[in-house]
């Protein structure tokens, strides 16, 4: 009968360490009653009974000094194997942060090395150095020569468009050289190109090069032959700020309009706006408030009074 009670009690305590250990392992409570009761008759077979032998021969001191180092040897075999078992996990997870910190390495110094290469319509669209200045601020530029020997001939022509587009390109290729933040080299074409296209794309496949460009049948033929681009008229057209009618700003009339007492002037984006009653105010700055906004295959035309 004290051996049945010996077994009983430490099978509470096996049952009641092994609960308390699996309750947050287990991954649902039928398997933690399992755990509990298979822990709880292993306890009450390597302590209890083997106790129970002995019990007759002890005191009441010996008995609960027995008990308590019973139970502190099962609990500590447990509080082991939940050390062990944390360890592996650890283990697991610092492997799996080392595994995501290599990928964010490598996609950090993919995008650092990341080359564009600029065509020449590029090197007269806008103001590129202020645009490559505060976009691209980890990448390196490549220019063809073939688009340098291009645009310097444009600045020479006596067509009035090729010269003053020609004239910007060579400007900001001098600027790139004490302006441009991001490192940048002369690409050496091949002398056997056919023609302007073909060596733009054998640049950007010598160099696994992104092409920027301004000219949209260049990017529609260079995307065609899976090349990544970036057309700087989306990127305009993206950034192109919204009017709103009964909007204000400042504008200077440059002319005067066709219709009678009309002036004309431009934003800072090139729209074009005329302002009713603005004649008088030709090559003066003026207060304007828009009225009408049209959408035109040119782009937008406002139509303004003076506020």
């Amino acid at each position: 009968m004290l051996n049945l009670l010996w077994a009983l009690v430490f099978w509470v305590i096996g049952a009641f360490l092994a609960y308390a250990f699996f309750q947050f392992s287990a991954q649902s409570p039928q398997t933690k009653y399992v755990y509990a009761l298979a822990a709880g008759f292993g306890m009450a077979g390597m302590t209890a009974f083997p106790l129970g032998l002995l019990s007759g021969h002890w005191d009441v001191t010996q008995s609960l000094v027995a008990l308590v180092l019973g139970a502190g040897i099962g609990f500590g075999l447990l509080l082991l194997y939940q050390a062990v078992t944390h360890l592996e996990e650890l283990q697991q997870d610092i492997s799996i942060k080392q595994t995501q910190l290599i990928d964010l390495q490598t996609q950090l110094s993919t995008h650092k090395n990341e080359i564009f290469a600029l065509d020449a319509s590029a090197l007269y669209f806008g103001d590129i150095v202020k645009f490559l200045n505060n976009t691209y601020s980890a990448a390196s530029l490549v220019i063809p020569r073939l688009c340098i020997k291009m645009v310097q001939e444009m600045a020479q022509s006596p067509a009035a468009l090729s010269h003053a587009q020609g004239e910007l390109a060579v400007k900001n290729l001098e600027r790139l050289q004490h302006e441009c933040v991001l490192p940048w080299e002369i690409f050496e074409d091949p002398l056997d190109a056919p023609n302007y296209q073909l060596a733009l794309l054998d640049l950007l496949k010598q160099k696994s090069a992104r092409l920027i460009s301004g000219d949209t049948a260049i990017t529609r033929e260079i995307s065609a032959q899976g090349m990544n681009v970036v057309d700087l008229n989306d990127v305009a057209l993206a950034l192109k700020p919204n009017r709103f009618v009964g909007q204000t700003t400042n504008l200077f009339v440059r002319e005067q309009g066709i219709e009678n007492k009309q002036g004309i002037g431009y934003l800072q984006d090139g729209t074009k706006v005329i302002v009713e009653g603005g004649d008088v105010f030709a090559g003066r700055q003026v207060h304007v408030k828009f009225m009408q906004i049209y959408e035109t295959v040119a782009g937008q035309l406002i139509q303004a009074v003076i506020e």
